[in-house]
């Protein structure tokens, strides 16, 4: 397939990506991005997740290197060291508050914007490169992983330059793909296992697109393939396949993941909520997927259309893989569970394709009009109940602790009912002792709480703190919860979001 471009239609790449990101529309676009995702930002407390970035940066540098590919700390060996290597240094200078911890992903989701924009205006036009970027500013799904500790906004400004840089190619701006586009492909590698998707996916428009002209190409594919190598037999070898336990609900996991990439997670069930109800949970926000589902289609097909042939290759191919890849993954590993966030790199792709079917000429039907005000709708929506909410979905930790501090003195122990809370409760509460009950792995069931109920290790004191948080985990019938609040009498109890605490009082032994 030969897709090379005129030499007028190179020089006039050219210009437009030499004035692309100082064009004062993207820049404000950028500015906005900012704007929301310093919004609150230190509002919720750091969630698992964060808590485990910071606990792997605080090792000494040898020791993270080692534990990132080995996990004997506990912290698990189920990443990669780009992100760390880059949040230990920052934090050497910035500190650990949340606020510091937070910041970077603020950085490089305005950053993603920029590259979004600039990438459509070499595909498209400059009207559509503005649209693409202010599309990408008000994105709920990137605007939540743009305020935590975690890799993801890395992941997304990384997949966002190697679609410029394959873009500029493939569009015949550049003679060859060159080393930011090999640089940014070993960013990606070098940040998380499911970029190989992503990866794989910009080299096989390569392929595609250019195939007569494979000497242009060819150095680059072959080193980023060394690079894909290099991380399948990494997690073949050393990652941690557990990552988690599988929803009952495979049959609308992909759209699922699609719907969030556009909406965020407000406009989705929470963790606790899907481990409770399974399919059930979907069906309060299945109404505004239905009817979100038109326009989007209407709007995702425009855009295609608009494209070139190279840019619908490009576009199509680095949307669909990513997010059908990780699917197959889990079919055929089991052992492994999905995450929107694990298709992070496939979100400035599908932005893009939005941003461009949303652009409104002078020509555009009221179809295109409508359904471009109608998915607007939606990223808006996602964006503001996030900020209003930043931790939506995830256990109110903070709250929790207010209730310990209040109902008990700073070292009484308390029990805790899983390895996540534990992690929590060690890095929010440090000066508490606490235990893990029951056991890890120790599922509480019909047939055993009784049991694990008489052991309730009181070890001497009058009573208990018990904190159930995750459920799922380890009670997800809360057996254990109703058989100790029936068993033993209450000093008290709180309740908030994923998490609660039972005071109980040890039995009076009988004379």
């Amino acid at each position: 397939m030969r897709t090379e471009p005129t030499v007028q239609q190179a020089n006039l790449l050219t210009r437009v990506r030499r004035s692309v990101l100082a064009d004062p529309w993207i820049v404000l676009a950028c500015l906005v991005a900012v704007i929301l995702a310093g919004l609150r930002l230190d509002h919720a407390a750091l969630w698992f997740d964060e808590v485990l970035s910071v606990e792997r940066i605080r090792l000494p540098w040898a020791e993270m290197m080692r534990d990132i590919f080995s996990g004997y700390s506990g912290l698990g060996a189920n990443n990669l060291p780009l992100y760390f290597v880059a949040l230990k240094a920052w934090v050497t200078l910035a500190g650990e508050s949340v606020l510091a911890l937070r910041a970077p992903g603020v950085a490089l989701f305005a950053m993603t914007v920029g590259l979004t924009g600039a990438t459509v205006a070499e595909l498209a036009s400059r009207r559509a490169a503005r649209c693409a970027a202010w599309i990408t500013a008000i994105s709920p799904f990137l605007l939540h992983h743009s305020q935590e500790a975690r890799m993801y906004p890395l992941l997304a400004v990384c997949a966002a330059w190697a679609l410029l840089a394959t873009a500029r190619f493939v569009m015949g701006s550049r003679r060859r793909p060159g080393i930011g586009f090999v640089l940014a492909c070993f960013m990606l590698l070098a940040t998380h296992y499911y970029a190989i998707f992503f990866v794989s996916a910009v080299l096989l428009t390569l392929l595609i697109l250019r195939p007569q002209t494979w000497s242009c190409w060819l150095p680059e594919f072959a080193v980023t393939s060394v690079g894909i190598l290099g991380v399948l037999l990494t997690s073949l070898l050393i990652s941690e396949y557990a990552s988690g336990q599988r929803y009952a609900i495979d049959l609308v996991a992909l759209p699922g993941m699609v719907w969030s990439l556009v909406s965020g997670y407000c406009l989705l069930p929470s963790s606790e909520e899907l481990h409770s109800s399974g399919l059930t949970a979907v069906m309060p926000f299945l109404p505004i997927a239905l009817i979100s589902v038109i326009p989007l289609v209407v709007v995702a097909a425009h855009g295609f259309l608009r494209l070139p042939i190279p840019g619908r290759w490009l576009i199509g191919v680095c949307v669909v893989l990513p997010i059908v890849m990780p699917v197959l993954a889990s079919v055929l590993v089991p052992t492994i569970s999905i995450n929107p966030r694990y298709a992070t790199p496939a979100a400035p792709a599908l932005l893009a394709l939005l941003g461009a079917g949303m652009t409104i000429e002078k020509s555009s039907g009221w179809w295109i009009r409508g359904a471009s005000v109608a998915v607007a709708a939606v990223l808006v929506l996602g964006s503001y109940l996030h900020i209003i909410d930043p931790g939506h979905g995830r256990m109110d930790i903070r709250a929790a602790g207010d209730w310990l501090s209040a109902h008990a003195h700073e070292h009484e122990p308390i029990l805790v009912t899983s390895d996540e809370m534990r992690v929590l409760a060690e890095y929010h509460w440090p000066e508490r002792p606490n235990h893990l009950y029951p056991d890890i792995g120790l599922v509480v069931t019909e047939s055993n709480v009784a049991a694990v109920a008489a052991a309730l290790p009181f070890d001497g004191a009058d009573r208990k703190l018990f904190v159930f948080g995750r459920a799922w985990i380890s009670d997800p019938a809360q057996a254990l919860l109703q058989t100790l609040s029936d068993t033993f009498d209450s000093c008290g109890n709180f309740a908030a979001r994923g998490v609660k605490i039972l005071c109980v009082m040890a039995p009076t032994p009988v004379e």
